[in-house]
């Protein structure tokens, strides 16, 4: 029997937890979410307009301000940027500013980008840009007190799992004896490439997150390992993770249809002994409504259809 995650009411806590852990992915669901308020709040942000977003840097799991962010910051803080110089050199371009707050304290930072001469027209201007953007965004965080990662920053650094920008894009992925996992591939199955692989993977996920019933998943699972077979090895295990979380909902779902059946049964079967004057009523209620549903039922409900039917023959025998 697993055991409900403990959501913790304490900001506080959550904080002394990222710091213990260092890693957001270790935290719960619940944890990430009030983790993500609780530093919304502390600097002002709101949340709902999604200042942060998600990236995996070296294995852990990290928050990075988006334009948002620094746009909110630089609004609540009155800061005004200066550019004070443009250098191109060696390949570069590096674009220096100056931030100075409400209160007349002042901050420094640069942007750097690569900007080879082969560089002409609209993408020079992009690039151009860019930097100066860059540029803007760091000194924003820096006066800010921040050490957040700016989305500039991460646009350049190469990491294992793009994807991952939100909450829903964190998967737990199964051990390999989860009998909940999809089959593996046949052994002569060769992994595509990642730039090969990005259209079998959206139709995959598509496809999957269509299916609405238990059954009707495993038998797709089955038919398609194959095909879950060719995606990059990490892809496959986040794909694993992300079918084993759709056939937990929907076991999780079908579970709950069967225990309200079962409750509408025991409802109907207390109403009717309820209207039961004598033994004999009751008795024939057992044969209309007991006797043919209890071969299906669990010894669980049974037992609880038992002790109303006692209740009630105590009562009618008053």
């Amino acid at each position: 029997m697993s055991l409900p995650q403990k959501i913790t009411d304490n900001g506080s806590d959550i904080i002394e937890a990222v710091i213990a852990k260092g890693d957001l992915s270790k935290l719960t669901p619940e944890e990430r979410t009030q983790y993500y308020t609780q530093v919304c709040r502390s600097l002002g942000l709101n949340p709902l307009t999604k200042p942060f977003e998600y990236i995996v840097l070296n294995g852990q799991l990290r928050l990075y301000g988006n334009r948002t962010c620094a746009d909110q910051l630089r609004k609540l803080h009155g800061i005004s940027i200066q550019i004070v110089s443009e250098e191109t050199k060696d390949g570069l371009l590096t674009v220096h500013v100056r931030a100075t707050d409400r209160n007349g304290r002042q901050d420094e930072d640069i942007g750097v980008v690569n900007f080879p001469d082969t560089l002409k027209g609209d993408l020079r201007a992009n690039t151009i840009m860019k930097a100066v953007t860059k540029a803007k965004r760091r000194v924003t965080m820096s006066i800010s007190g921040l050490g957040f990662l700016d989305e500039t920053e991460v646009e350049d650094i190469p990491r294992d799992n793009p994807h991952v920008t939100r909450p829903s894009d964190i998967v737990d992925v199964p051990a390999q004896d989860n009998p909940n996992r999809i089959p593996p591939g046949d052994p002569d199955i060769k992994r595509l490439p990642k730039k090969d692989a990005r259209d079998i993977g959206t139709k995959l996920n598509l496809e999957m997150n269509a299916i609405t019933g238990v059954e009707e998943l495993r038998e797709w699972a089955q038919d398609n390992r194959n095909r879950v077979a060719l995606l990059p090895e990490d892809w496959d295990l986040i794909f694993q993770g992300r079918y084993v979380d759709h056939l937990t909902e929907l076991l999780n779902k079908t579970a709950a249809i069967e225990a309200a059946a079962n409750l509408d049964w025991l409802t109907e079967l207390a109403n009717a002994y309820a209207k039961c004057n004598s033994a004999a009523d009751i008795f024939h209620v057992d044969s209309v409504l007991f006797e043919p549903v209890s071969p299906t039922t669990s010894l669980e409900e049974q037992l609880k259809a038992s002790d109303i039917r006692e209740e009630h023959l105590k009562r009618v025998a008053q």
